[in-house]
């Protein structure tokens, strides 16, 4: 009987006790990244294939200054971004399947089943055609989706200015657009992060909020200075009970996810504006001063940090490598667990450094690293490799060969003069 019993408790606890040591990163997309930072509590992190290697450009797609600042979406063979129009592309040839021209300027788009969102309008994922929408096409606005809702800010039309016409936070059905709920505000947020129920928005007004997913509740903010006023702000990333976000006091932030009560801060040399990767463990954030970060998750100590020029672009991780984008126009791969460089490729030509660099964040999917820029709507990167060599010729085949040949010329020869063979002369 103890024996019975004993079997019957470990049953009984066995799944509790393995969703307790479940991995943080619980939510995978295989080898998609279907919105900005790959999920929905914007880890940026995957399992798909790295690319490790010294890469090559399988395909550019030239976008002259349009200033790509929108990070790609790649789902089902089609890679979607934003510039001046938001983009369908096809994923292996870089070929346009369709564009709508002024949809949603520098907004990420996210893509699920038959719908790709931007600017919080849907669109038809085959065709571009707009299903439905509470917004004028080109609204830049912050959006995220989980379980079944877009949630999105309304746009007043009368205010066309980036950010200036944010009259309220909404949370849609996906399907359909039908609201669910509808909370006032008078900021502009950053593209929210969802997790345990909870939405979190880095907000224009210098505050981290957080509010109830189901209900539109807010359940606390935290002060964090942004950029400027009419600044969306740096999406935030949970990750293993907390969130974190950065600020131009120079701090990375690692909060409680449920109450805003601050765990740790880490000060960087200068403003910190792109949105921080999580992995293992390990918090991954560019900073203005010219380096890039790894710190410990937990609490905060720096594992590593490797210079890059600094820059917006957020990182990327895959497997064991991180990716990032430098003011210099240059794209990194960095070993995560060490911070060595593994490669770097110039996404940005000379003479748009000016335009401050890479805004636009990586996505990585199945060894290709996919990323945008001032002059290039998407450069696509794969490992690179030589051209492969034809066969050696072998001598015995030569010496078949060269009597055929020879052959076929006196042949070809003794025709010609054949032809040219003159006939009787009928006028004597």
């Amino acid at each position: 009987m103890c024996k019975i019993a004993a079997l019957l408790f470990i049953l009984i606890l066995a799944p509790s006790a393995t969703a307790a040591f479940l991995p943080v990163h619980g939510v995978s997309y295989g080898d998609d990244w279907p919105m900005f930072h790959y999920d929905p509590a914007h880890t940026g992190y995957t399992t798909t294939k790295p690319l490790a290697t010294a890469p090559t450009a399988v395909w550019t797609k030239p976008g002259g200054f349009q200033g790509v600042e929108s990070s790609p979406v790649i789902v089902g063979g089609v890679v979607y971004v934003t510039a001046q129009s938001l983009y369908a592309l096809n994923e292996s040839t870089g070929e346009e399947i369709w564009s709508v021209d002024g949809a949603g300027w520098g907004a990420n788009p996210i893509v699920n089943g038959d719908f790709v969102y931007c600017g919080g309008i849907a669109y038809d994922v085959s065709t571009g055609a707009e299903l439905w929408s509470p917004n004028p096409a080109g609204a830049r606005v912050g959006q995220a989706f989980a379980d079944g809702y877009l949630y999105a800010q309304a746009y007043n039309t009368s205010f066309p200015q980036v950010g200036a016409g944010i009259v309220a936070l909404l949370c849609l059905n996906a399907t359909t657009g039908a609201q669910i709920w509808r909370v006032p505000t008078n900021f502009a947020g950053s593209d929210p992060a969802v997790a345990n129920g909870i939405l979190y928005t880095g907000g224009s007004d210098g505050n981290l909020h957080a509010f109830n997913a189901s209900t539109g509740r807010e359940i606390w903010k935290y002060p964090v200075r942004y950029v400027q006023a009419n600044s969306l702000g740096a999406s935030p990333t949970v990750y293993g009970g907390m969130v974190y976000t950065v600020s131009i006091d120079h701090n990375v932030y690692a909060l409680n996810a449920m109450d805003g009560t601050k765990i740790w801060n880490y000060t960087t040399g200068a403003f910190v504006e792109s949105a921080p990767a999580v992995a293992n463990g390990v918090v991954y954030v560019g900073s203005d001063d010219g380096n890039f970060y790894a710190l410990n998750a937990t609490d905060g100590t720096r594992i590593w940090n490797y210079t890059t020029s600094g820059g917006e672009s957020s990182p990327a991780v895959a497997g064991d490598v991180v990716y990032v984008g430098g003011f210099n126009g240059n794209l990194y791969a960095l070993n995560a667990s060490t911070g060595s460089k593994l490669w770097n490729y110039t996404v940005q030509s000379s003479g748009f450094e000016e335009m401050s660099g890479l805004h636009t964040s990586p996505a990585v999917v199945d060894g290709r690293v996919y990323i945008g820029s001032n002059n290039y709507i998407m450069v696509v990167l794969e490992e690179g490799s030589a051209p492969t060599p034809p066969p050696p010729f072998s001598e015995s085949i030569i010496w078949i060969i060269l009597p055929l040949f020879t052959a076929l010329a006196i042949l070809i020869v003794l025709v010609y003069f054949k032809k040219r063979k003159p006939g009787k002369n009928t006028n004597v």
